[in-house]
């Protein structure tokens, strides 16, 4: 299949080289960064693009790897150069798949809910994508690039997209700034965060693993006011930029420890 990549930052990257090592032609990249657009061209024995008069009609998809906030006025743009028939899907999970609708008739969604960079590799097989269209021909289109990628391929619905956006918020950015406070608790006492690796990777394996609100463990959760009232005020004179976190991780947590069961082991 004829592929356009719109867009050169991390998930064209990993999607455009997928794409070609899965046996897919790569027609152009798009970039307004000549330098982007060259090195993932030339990854994928492409033709760069920095211009959207030059994009080529006749591709059999194109793939609009672009910021949430530029789906719309990219999707207008493409419009002048390709007909109003082409295949053309953004990858955001936030954004509604009617912000292609005004100006091409046959599109859809085609989201991988995962951390994409171009410093590091990223393998497709297994790894999920979530896919929408009101088209049956270009669902159809969508679940064999996936397949072909070795993906999991989900068929969602825009409510479904949206709410999986929203938890992988939680279960990606949130951890990942916790993550952040743990670490930064720990440079300020001079300890080595690497202690945290093994407690940090059971926490994840483990809520992979059960329900995780049935793991919940922590002085919040045994509603222990005193260990509580130790953390706030340590990070009050240390960090105090985590506080409000603390506190409000703290509250939530009490709440719902008292809807439901948790362990009470650490």
């Amino acid at each position: 299949m004829n592929i356009t990549i719109i867009g050169a930052g991390n998930a064209g990257w990993h999607l455009a080289t997928g794409l070609a090592d899965a046996g897919h032609r790569i027609v152009q990249v798009f970039s307004r960064q000549i330098s982007r657009a060259n090195l993932l061209a030339n990854k994928t024995r492409s033709k760069p693009v920095t211009d959207f008069s030059l994009i080529l009609p006749g591709s059999d998809l194109y793939i609009l790897a672009v910021p949430d906030s530029v789906i719309q006025s990219t999707a207008l743009q493409l419009a002048s150069s390709i007909p109003a028939d082409s295949i053309v899907v953004h990858c955001s999970g936030a954004s509604p798949a009617d912000l292609l609708v005004s100006a091409f008739r046959r599109s859809g969604v085609f989201w991988p809910p995962q951390t994409l960079s171009v410093n590091r590799p990223h393998r497709w097989s297994g790894a999920p994508i979530c896919i929408s269209s009101s088209d049956e021909g270009v669902l159809s289109i969508l679940i064999d690039i996936a397949a072909d990628l070795g993906a999991s391929v989900h068929i969602l619905t825009e409510a479904q997209r949206k709410a999986l956006h929203l938890a992988a918020v939680f279960v990606n950015n949130f951890t990942n700034h916790c993550l952040t406070a743990g670490h930064d608790i720990c440079r300020e006492a001079g300890v080595d965060f690497s202690i945290l690796h093994p407690i940090a990777l059971q926490t994840i394996e483990g809520a992979l693993a059960a329900d995780p609100a049935t793991l919940q463990t922590g002085p919040a959760s045994r509603g222990d006011e005193v260990t509580l009232g130790t953390h706030q005020a340590y990070l009050h004179r240390h960090l105090p930029h985590w506080e409000r976190l603390y506190q409000a991780l703290s509250e939530s947590i009490l709440r719902f420890s008292k809807s439901g069961p948790s362990s009470t082991n650490l």
